[in-house]
């Protein structure tokens, strides 16, 4: 007996993958999962999508849900600091409210997974639940005495198959050898991964080069910590013989290229020689205190034009960039995503093909269109794990009540 089953009929164009384009099928869905790719699919549920663009689920690598209330003020001399002196339950109020609306900006915009970095896992982990993405998540350990956060992952009973834990370390120059070794034996102890950000600034680099006499991957490779757990992050002032190290390692590697022009970190990440070593390298926008915006199709442009700027050559590619943020970021959560095909997950996004900014629209600039002119206004329905968590059109009073309230709370914190 079959399953739940989503049919989506005469889609105009269908997105395989980065260098196959269908056109006029049928995409079947079943138990969250895609089951048939072609002509003449019926069954379940029908959506008529002779007008839209279907293709894979866009993959947030690394981000900062909780961090959505910092929009347009990460510029604002201590804000950071004051607005942890608020009334602790309205601070986590705060943070719980701006989850969701950060999530819901997501999904919206065509994300269907996220990495998740942030203070207040039990906050964040209930928006994230209620919204119905899939998501890794974790508490962020930025020093010495966030180390106790860890007790919430390694107490994690969670039953939601589309969310597991994960840890996030932010600064390694912060942390001492011993909590670093802690961190690799509780991801080991666990079966969970730990994503770190590295040799993000000069300044971290070289401290870590001064005290250790090590650039930060080979002194993490010192300690024993790269394994198929670790994820590697930002890596602005990676050098080439570290990338070799990780390219050994098999390490999958997240790139934030909006973040490292806002925040002036300085440092250039070799997306080109990474590739050309084989790397798995997926998209992150980081938080909204280094980017301003969660939407992914803006990330892969700016990672185009970034690097080809760098480089001095237009050799990097909307398909190199377009499978970043599809099935490698799948790849660095573990999942059989980021494909339409038969056996992936049902991860998928539909596009108003009529949408003016789109057009001309033909088989063979479709990947150029969705590159370097799609926005998360082009997104019309989002779908995760088989099921429909978004569709323009709808109404959503509560997001903008919830918006609102958070307005308020800001208008009155800064009179």
């Amino acid at each position: 007996m079959a399953g739940k089953q989503i049919t989506l009929k005469k889609c105009k164009f269908v997105i395989k993958n980065n260098n196959t384009i269908l056109k006029n099928v049928d995409i079947l869905i079943e138990d969250g999962r895609i089951i048939d790719v072609g002509k003449g699919l019926g069954g379940g549920e029908e959506i008529k999508c002779n007008k839209n663009i279907v293709m894979p689920g866009l993959v947030n690598a690394h981000v900062h849900t909780e961090s959505w209330y910092l929009k347009g003020f990460s510029d604002t001399k201590n804000f950071f600091e004051k607005i942890y002196t608020l009334d602790s339950d309205l601070l986590h109020k705060i943070i719980y409210v701006s989850s969701k609306i950060a999530v819901y900006e997501m999904i919206s915009s065509g994300i269907t997974a996220i990495v998740d970095s942030n203070i207040f896992l039990k906050d964040v982990l209930m928006a994230v639940e209620e919204s119905g993405i899939r998501a890794r998540i974790g508490p962020r350990i930025e020093n010495e005495k966030d180390m106790k956060l860890i007790e919430d992952v390694k107490k994690w009973r969670y039953e939601n198959p589309l969310i597991s834990p994960i840890i996030n370390v932010d600064s390694i120059h912060l942390l001492s050898s011993n909590s670093l070794r802690e961190i690799a034996n509780i991801s080991d102890k666990y079966d969970i991964d730990v994503h770190f950000c590295v040799a993000k600034t000069r300044k971290e680099t070289y401290w870590i080069k001064k005290n250790k006499s090590l650039f930060p991957v080979e002194y993490l490779n010192k300690l024993g910590i790269l394994d198929k757990k670790a994820v590697m992050v930002h890596l602005g002032w990676v050098t080439s013989w570290e990338l070799n190290m990780l390219r050994d390692k098999n390490i999958n590697i997240v790139y934030c290229p909006t973040s490292v022009m806002k925040l002036a970190t300085g440092g250039f990440f070799p997306l080109k020689e990474a590739l050309k070593a084989g790397l798995n390298i997926g998209l992150g926008t980081d938080s909204v205190y280094g980017n301003d915006s969660f939407d992914m199709f803006q990330e892969m442009r700016t990672c185009v034009y970034l690097q080809r700027n760098n480089y001095w050559t237009m050799d990097f590619s909307k398909e190199d960039v377009f499978k970043m943020a599809t099935v490698n970021g799948y790849n660095i959560i573990h999942e059989k995503g980021g494909v339409i095909d038969i056996g992936y997950v049902a991860d998928l996004v539909l596009l108003d093909a009529d949408d003016p900014n789109l057009r001309p629209l033909t088989k063979h600039n479709i990947l150029s269109s969705i590159v370097y002119t799609a926005s998360s206004s082009n997104v019309s329905l989002t779908i995760v794990d088989g099921k429909i968590v978004y569709r323009r059109g709808l109404s959503y009073e509560k997001i903008e009540e919830d918006i609102a309230s958070i307005e308020n709370v800001l208008r009155n914190f800064l009179s």
